[in-house]
């Protein structure tokens, strides 16, 4: 889990960047690389884990991954665009941060990510709702989503996803022996208080 430390001044990019390097170290060899729907976790898929993206040659769209649209978050999980529309949604949107911030992307990382494919057939059509999620129905989702996972044919993969989703991952869908060895941290990471 990573934040960004823009606000720390010159020292805070250098410690992203090493976070950054760090976690794609860890992560090399990745079979798949998954997203939720949402346009800032394909741009997070395609860009902050490039390298990932070269190696896995798609980003698979997972509507299961999106984010709870809830009572205290009712604008948060609406989508805009769906099937191949997503991918030129982030390309634009990627030319418009190039744009205004400095050194965001260069031109290369622009190209590659609009030479990339993205995989949405779970997300041709509308794949997001006007109505509020109830706890069962996200519960059953995310249900459905370890479901993809458990039985995808990749021998390992990323997903790219919202702390509501993780939350609930970490909460209910942990082997045992993960609460044994980490029970800590799990427990920190299940209350909302995710360590950087």
């Amino acid at each position: 889990v990573a934040r960004s430390s823009a606000a720390d001044g010159d020292g805070g990019a250098a410690a992203d960047e090493e976070q950054r390097a760090a976690l794609l170290s860890l992560l090399q060899g990745t079979h798949a690389l998954w997203s939720s729907p949402l346009t800032r976790a394909v741009q997070t898929a395609q860009l902050a884990l490039l390298p990932l993206l070269e190696a896995a040659g798609v980003v698979e769209v997972k509507a299961n991954a999106r984010q709870r649209r809830g009572l205290t978050n009712p604008n948060m999980s609406i989508g805009t665009v769906s099937g191949d529309a997503m991918r030129h949604r982030c390309v634009e949107k990627f030319r418009e941060l190039a744009a205004s911030e400095q050194g965001l992307c260069d031109e290369a990382s622009l190209e590659q990510i609009e030479a990339s494919e993205l995989d949405t057939v779970e997300a041709e059509a509308r794949w997001w709702s006007d109505k509020t999620e109830s706890e069962r129905d996200f519960q059953a989702r995310v249900a459905e989503l370890v479901s993809q996972i458990r039985y995808s044919p990749h021998e390992s993969l990323v997903l790219v996803t919202h702390d509501d989703v993780f939350h609930e991952l970490l909460g209910r869908h942990t082997h045992t022996s993960a609460h044994v060895r980490q029970g800590p941290l799990l427990k920190q990471m299940t209350s909302g208080s995710v360590p950087s």
